[in-house]
């Protein structure tokens, strides 16, 4: 996590090409999968932080491993899963380098690298269309943010009542 993820591209690169991932969809995939490791960090932090009393009146009750984590674990992670998703959808949705990297066919360029090679194809610049071209890449990024904000100011408000 520590290290920039555009020091890795070169052997990411070489890795996928070697795996045939390059210019295919499934490279896309697996790279921005495995970028997770924050969320990972982040959502363990979380769970350590929950009280063990409240597992272990649930396993008094009756309540098995599986029960007590989907009755009790993951509605307190709520507000830490919503800031996950907000976090890793923002990052990979405006994600360039390798995007850029690893595909040359159209057909599999995300949003941001088709709107540079729009960009850099026309001689003469339709800033019009540029523009609305980045609106449009904005726009999931924001829709995402609305839906999960309620979580996520929550789980901030919990944070901050200590």
């Amino acid at each position: 996590m520590t290290v920039p993820a555009l020091v890795l591209i070169i052997p990411q690169f070489v890795l996928a090409s070697h795996l045939g991932l390059t210019n295919s969809r499934w490279g896309l995939i697996l790279v921005y999968s495995a970028g997770m490791a924050f969320s990972v960090y982040m959502l363990r932090g979380f769970f350590e932080e929950l009280p063990h009393e409240l597992f272990d009146s649930a396993a008094i009750d009756g309540c098995g491993v599986l029960r007590s984590f989907w009755s009790i674990a993951l509605p307190l992670a709520r507000p830490a899963l919503a800031a996950a998703v907000i976090f890793n959808f923002s990052g990979f949705w405006d994600e360039f380098a390798w995007a850029l990297t690893s595909t040359n066919d159209p057909n599999f360029y995300t949003l941001p690298v088709a709107l540079q090679q729009f960009y850099v194809a026309h001689g003469t610049t339709n800033w019009g269309v540029v523009f609305a071209g980045a609106v449009i890449a904005v726009l999931p990024v924001i829709l995402i943010f609305l839906l999960f904000q309620r979580y996520f100011v929550a789980g901030v408000v919990g944070a901050l009542k200590g």
